[in-house]
């Protein structure tokens, strides 16, 4: 099974709570924990944020020793990435990525959060990410190693969806995301003057590169949050369980 990092995220927010036997089905227990204290504009979602933020204080030493997910245990701090297979190639060129990992979603904070009888939303905020990628890229006969590292200032994301139960099994249905990033920090080591060059364009051109990629980036994150695996449901059923009770 293979997870993104804003996916792994989102299992540790999701507000979704016990067995599936009722009206609101996995979202019972909050709707019945937090009834007297309901917001008509975000419905109880002040309530949870609050349940959520504490559940994800005595959560995170497991960042860094591991979530059961299925049969695996996902280690976020730092969170190591899966090698692309096979690389990037040109007619003269070629890309290797031998090691990759993102360190920061241990502070992940709760901003936000809506839940009502159809409807939830969570959005969170980092105060900062850092990824570090090593590989090896041959331009034409001549190989050469980099180290690339990448500083996210600020971002912060906001996922949600409609949802629903059907056969005791929570569905979220038309997910959308939205994300926001202030800024970023690229350097770019082992590849000279180059590579100098190349760095300084990105950061140069933050602002034009973020508005760039964002659209692609939040429909990335709405396709994955769709696609979301019985497995990874009731991953965040049983952390929530624990860490709530």
């Amino acid at each position: 099974m293979k997870y993104t990092p804003l996916l792994l995220v989102v299992l540790a927010v999701w507000p979704a709570l016990s067995a599936a036997d009722s009206e609101h089905g996995p979202l019972q227990f909050l709707f019945n924990h937090c009834d007297d204290q309901a917001e008509e504009a975000s419905g109880v979602g002040s309530c949870v944020r609050q349940l959520l933020r504490d559940a994800l204080d005595r959560a995170r030493p497991r960042f860094s020793t591991g979530f059961q997910v299925g049969n695996e245990t996902v280690i976020l701090e730092p969170l190591k990435m899966p090698k692309p297979e096979g690389g990037r190639q040109g007619r003269s060129n070629k890309l290797e990525i031998s090691e990759a990992q993102m360190k920061g979603l241990s502070k992940v904070r709760i901003d936000s959060v809506l839940l009502t009888e159809n409807a939830a939303a969570a959005k969170v905020e980092f105060p900062e990410i850092s990824g570090e990628m090593r590989g090896k890229i041959r331009y034409g006969f001549l190989p050469i190693r980099a180290t690339v590292k990448v500083q996210l200032n600020n971002p912060r994301l906001m996922v949600g969806s409609h949802w629903s139960v059907s056969d005791g099994q929570l569905q979220l249905e038309e997910p959308h995301a939205q994300l926001w990033l202030d800024s970023y920090n690229v350097t770019i080591s082992g590849f000279g003057s180059m590579g100098t060059t190349i760095a300084t364009n990105l950061n140069d051109n933050h602002k034009e590169i973020i508005e760039f990629l964002r659209p692609s980036l939040e429909a990335a994150v709405a396709r994955r949050l769709g696609k979301m695996s019985q497995d990874e449901k009731e991953a965040v059923l049983g952390w929530l369980e624990q860490s709530l009770s």
